[in-house]
This record gives C-alpha cells, sequence and structure tokens, in this order.
C-alpha cells in the first residue's frame, strides 16, 4: 500500500481537528461487512503501515499490495481516492 504525501497530510489534519492523536489512534482500512471502509481505530490489529506520523492498520482480510490512497479533486470535490497500480 502506497500513501501519497497529500493523503497523509489530509488525514493528520482532520484528525487533528477531531482531536485524535496520531501516536494514539490510527487510520484503519478494510473489508468490513462486506465492504471496503476506512475509520479510526485505537487498536492496531493487522498490518502496520508507518508514513511519517500517520500509522495505518491494514486488516488482514485485505490485499493491499497494489493499493495507492491519495487526496485529489475531481469536479470540485476533495477527497481521498483509492486505486490500485
Amino acid at each position: 500500500m502506497k500513501i501519497t504525501d497529500s493523503a497523509v497530510e489530509a488525514i493528520l489534519s482532520t484528525m487533528k481537528k477531531k482531536g485524535l492523536d496520531p501516536k494514539k489512534t490510527f487510520l484503519e482500512v478494510g473489508i468490513f461487512d462486506g465492504n471496503l471502509g476506512i475509520g479510526f481505530t485505537r487498536e492496531a490489529l493487522g498490518r502496520k503501515i508507518k508514513n511519517n506520523d500517520l500509522t495505518v492498520v491494514v486488516t488482514n482480510n485485505i490485499d493491499s499490495a497494489n493499493i495507492v490512497i491519495d487526496y485529489n479533486e475531481i469536479n470540485g470535490r476533495k477527497g481521498l481516492i483509492f486505486s490500485s497500480e
């Protein structure tokens, strides 16, 4: 899994606004109830990927080898974009 610098900055900015400490709280990516999902967690159950001050926890039920997370604007809307290499 690769996470672009712009995605890391956007996620850390959101965490700061919500009062979440990146040293204790992680971004979690996985399959939940059959759907790809993301959220914040304090439990590091899965593979950890460290990128600057952000730790991403990838659940064991997802193959993250070719996933890229980016932050971009499309048609005036900003957000995280998940793609595959």
